[in-house]
């Protein structure tokens, strides 16, 4: 009696090679489809980590610009302290005022030669009043202010004739009242206007008599600050 027979697949006769047979298109294009259909899980799609050294050298980068900041308006501030001082040591006039206390009416020290102040005091009517001396006084102030303008210019312009001539006003005026020092260096500052030595009178040039010009009205305007603190504390300003 004949065994019965196996039927395979008419695409394969042996049934391993069925099993291990490729998958066919329709297959293929399921597993395709069932691909796509999957969410992408790449590098690019998953969060970055924030790297601790970068964040830190971001947070030192910002700690150090504030503190650029807070330096730059700290300096802002000195600069500011200083103009304001620089403003402070400047009288009303606008000519620096020399440091120091302030000056005891009762003893001139070498300022004021007080036997002619003293001649300008007596044509007050009263001790109590001293309206005539006092408008003298002040009338030198106006003066003194701007003869030393007037003396800037002609130094800065090397304009020697105006040195001389504004040195030689400033002088008679400073020595109406007394003023020993300020008057010896008006009279320096018109004697070199001249182009000489006011020690020998010899003849000297031109950049030597600008030079000596702007020592001279250096001092004469710290002698001047000195000499109208000493007269407003006489006047009790």
């Amino acid at each position: 009696m004949s065994s019965p027979s196996l039927k395979l697949d008419d695409k394969s006769k042996n049934p391993n090679e069925r099993l291990d047979s490729p998958p066919s298109k329709k297959e293929k294009t399921e597993v395709n489809s069932s691909n796509k259909d999957a969410p992408n899980t790449t590098k690019e799609d998953s969060p970055k980590k924030s790297d601790p050294s970068h964040d830190d050298k971001k947070s030192e980068h910002n700690q150090d610009k504030g503190e650029d900041t807070k330096e730059n308006v700290e300096e802002e501030k000195k600069e500011e302290t200083k103009q304001d001082d620089k403003d402070e040591k400047q009288d009303d006039k606008g000519i620096p005022a020399k440091e120091a206390k302030k000056p005891d009416p009762s003893n001139p020290q070498g300022i004021v030669d007080m036997e002619t102040f003293g001649q300008i005091l007596e044509m007050d009517e009263d001790e109590n009043d001293r309206d005539f001396s006092s408008g003298i006084v002040y009338n030198f102030y106006e003066q003194a202010f701007e003869t030393f303008k007037e003396l800037d210019t002609a130094l800065k312009e090397e304009d020697m004739h105006t040195l001389h001539t504004k040195g030689h006003f400033l002088k008679g005026s400073s020595a109406a009242l007394g003023l020993i020092k300020l008057k010896q260096s008006c009279e320096k500052i018109q004697v070199f206007g001249k182009l000489q030595d006011p020690k020998t009178q010899k003849e000297i040039s031109k950049d030597e008599a600008l030079k000596q010009v702007n020592e001279a009205l250096t001092s004469a305007k710290d002698e001047y600050s000195e000499a109208e603190g000493w007269l407003k504390a006489f006047y009790g300003e």
